[in-house]
């Protein structure tokens, strides 16, 4: 006999039968079905990854304020010269930097300038120079006591012509500005304003102005002197 057969003997199995569904199992499985979808959750990033990325911001705001700091300040410096002061006698030709302007010094000439803020005074004593007024400078220069132009955003050039045969020398080079017989004003660009003997005239771009040296006073003619001599001598028979 084997085992099934004593199972058989011990058991009924046929008077066995699955139970019944309940009532509510077709309820449970749609309710089921209408739940949403379970949301699957993501792992968060390491706290390396996180302090890198943040290490990445931090670096390119700093040097985006590190260029804008160095924006403004050059900006600064360009609109705030400063001062300063200075004299200059060229042996051979010279460049003087001025900021944004500049001064080419023919060989000989002489140059004293002083600077505050966007204007600077200079005097051209002797010999010739070329100026190029930039940016927002004004220049006010007197040109060897004859004339003093004043220019802001042009290029010009003033020559001091000497007049050796009445120069008297100082030492081994330098002329009194007595011996200046004549300035010649050059403007190449923009305009410049020159005023010489009371008068003001502007002088255009390719314009010229030539400004003489006054003579020195002319001696009296023989005849001039005779007829001096004679009201004189009447005037004493008259007393």
């Amino acid at each position: 006999m084997s085992d099934d057969d004593d199972l058989r003997t011990t058991y009924d199995l046929e008077a066995w039968a699955p139970p019944a569904p309940s009532g509510s199992l077709a309820d449970a499985v749609i309710a089921r079905l209408r739940q949403p979808p379970a949301v699957v959750a993501i792992e968060p990033e390491d706290a390396p990854t996180r302090r890198r990325r943040w290490h990445l911001a931090g670096g390119l705001a700093g040097a985006l304020a590190a260029a804008v700091v160095a924006v403004v300040v050059v900006g600064s410096l360009k609109r705030a010269p400063g001062v300063g002061s200075g004299t200059i006698i060229a042996d051979t030709a010279r460049s003087v930097e001025l900021g944004e302007s500049r001064v080419q010094l023919d060989p000989g000439a002489e140059l004293a300038w002083e600077r505050a803020g966007d204007r600077v005074r200079a005097v051209l004593r002797r010999g010739s120079a070329t100026f190029s007024v930039a940016g927002e400078d004004t220049f006010e220069i007197d040109g060897a006591a004859l004339a003093s132009v004043t220019a802001s955003g042009a290029s010009l050039r003033m020559e001091a012509k000497m007049n050796l045969s009445d120069a008297r020398v100082i030492g081994a080079s330098a002329v009194t500005a007595a011996a200046v017989a004549m300035l010649t004003i050059v403007v190449y660009e923009g305009s410049a304003r020159a005023t010489h003997g009371g008068q003001t005239v502007t002088i255009e771009a390719g314009g010229t102005l030539d400004v003489r040296a006054p003579g020195p006073p002319r001696p009296p003619s023989p005849t001039e002197v005779a007829v001096g001599a004679g009201l004189d001598v009447q005037a004493q028979l008259d007393e």
